[in-house]
């Protein structure tokens, strides 16, 4: 489950979405969700924290073939984009991720207090596959958003490049009066050693967890290169 493996070599025969906040009606939903794939067969379905309150929903629709990660993550993107627009709601952006799990409906008793638990589904068995090349619009908002990817990744090398760039000119800069405070900062101070001062946990390959962090994760993972070390943390803590 390795979400890079998964981008590299992975086959995707499903596009997901899980709503989690927006309280949306099913019909309003199942409708929205027929209007992107033509009717293609579907299923929608309310998760096990759902209440008459606060409805939440995910939702599953087969390919027609299976797709390489990046069309797969474009048409992840395409769907999310046309129910916010559609909806008004936010879809979980876990769920354009290459290795993320999706659960299935369960039908374990739940209460919490006065909230009574929702239970919907609703479900197409019979019907075509969704095939989004011939979904006209649908097809047309896939390509745009594989273009605004590519872009982004550009722009991304174009910074990347700069950054290098001023590193190795700052690197080369003369004596440390010369250099900012910042710089001089970073040469003497390791950055695992700081976590560990901050109170990060060290989990496996390089990986640390925020005292700040509610869940068990090790969202924080420490990288050197050729340009020195950094961090890069999945978590808003």
């Amino acid at each position: 489950r390795e979400h890079k493996v998964q981008e590299l070599a992975g086959r995707f025969v499903l596009i997901t979405f899980d709503l989690d906040r927006g309280n949306v009606d099913g019909r309003k939903l199942a409708a929205a969700l027929d209007e992107f794939t033509g009717g293609a067969i579907r299923r929608i379905y309310s998760t096990n924290s759902a209440t008459h309150d606060d409805k939440r929903w995910r939702g599953i629709v087969p390919l027609i073939q299976a797709e390489r990660f990046d069309t797969w993550h474009a048409l992840q993107l395409a769907l999310a984009r046309f129910l916010s627009q559609r909806l008004g709601v936010t879809v979980d952006a876990a769920a354009q991720r290459a290795g993320q799990v999706i659960y299935l409906p369960n039908t374990v008793p739940q209460s919490d207090g006065d909230k009574k638990p929702y239970k919907g589904n609703s479900t197409r068995i019979t019907g075509p596959l969704f095939d989004w090349r011939s979904a006209g619009a649908v097809a047309d908002l896939v390509i745009q958003i594989m273009a605004e990817q590519e872009e982004e990744q550009r722009l991304r090398e174009q910074k990347a490049a700069e950054a290098r760039s001023r590193m190795a000119q700052v690197r080369a800069g003369g004596a440390d009066g010369e250099r900012s405070v910042i710089e001089r900062f970073n040469q003497a101070h390791d950055i695992e050693i700081l976590l560990a001062a901050y109170g990060y946990a060290e989990g496996p390959r390089n990986t640390w967890r925020s005292p700040q962090q509610t869940t068990s994760s090790y969202a924080t993972k420490v990288f050197r290169d050729a340009g020195g070390e950094y961090w890069v943390s999945q978590s808003a803590s």
